[in-house]
């Protein structure tokens, strides 16, 4: 479950330029929804710079986060000094006394090497009556369609012309280290989610209530 790293080494790097907008703002409102009444403390797998993070500690929640990548570790301790950040990638994870209220991973899962086994280690991480919520790209989410809703949005023009110059230079590096988006990723679940839905036609988020007692 390594990330893609030679991909993502360079992708952490123009992060916040490319997703710290409305749009991240909608997922990540969406996310707290999600977890709403949810009690302990939630871990959230790859939290890259902070953007979704910032959102649940603002609404209250007792959040750890886990990110290997040190580039992304960095702009996440200068943007939320007092959550805890730890440099473990999924697969070396533990859970608490009791389990993790709920695991978080937003727009994380496909860049790791077996997906589906991804969401089986997080769903052993958490307590009875307790989440795993997953937000993957959806199926049909390309450069295109995220520029069209971030215009929707009302991004400026300056800042979806840099989104679209931004991936076509990285696209090629994507090919070569086998980081695109599985299309099926979906269909590789061992465990179907209890539920799913879409944020703006762009993101799917994909919900297991009470993994761990189905185990």
């Amino acid at each position: 479950m390594r990330f893609r790293r030679p991909f993502f080494s360079v992708y952490s790097r123009v992060y916040d330029y490319l997703w710290d907008n409305s749009l991240t703002g909608v997922l990540a409102d969406t996310i707290v929804q999600e977890l709403g009444g949810i009690e302990g403390t939630i871990l959230e797998v790859g939290n890259g710079s902070g953007l979704v993070t910032r959102r649940m500690v603002d609404a209250g929640l007792d959040v750890v986060a886990s990110e290997p990548d040190p580039a992304m570790r960095s702009r996440f301790s200068g943007r939320l000094t007092g959550v805890v950040c730890e440099p473990w990638p999924l697969e070396e994870a533990r859970s608490i006394d009791g389990g993790y209220g709920a695991v978080v991973a937003v727009n994380v899962v496909h860049m790791m090497d077996d997906a589906a086994a991804a969401v089986e280690a997080m769903r052993r991480l958490v307590a009875d009556n307790a989440l795993v919520v997953v937000a993957t790209p959806g199926a049909q989410t390309s450069v295109s369609s995220v520029v069209r809703t971030m215009r929707e949005l009302g991004a400026s023009r300056v800042r979806r012309f840099g989104f679209v110059l931004v991936h076509l230079l990285l696209m090629p590096l994507s090919v070569l280290t086998n980081a695109g988006v599985p299309r099926d990723i979906h269909a590789a679940w061992i465990t179907p989610p209890e539920r799913a839905s879409s944020v703006l036609g762009i993101t799917d988020i994909c919900v297991w209530e009470h993994p761990s007692s189905s185990d």
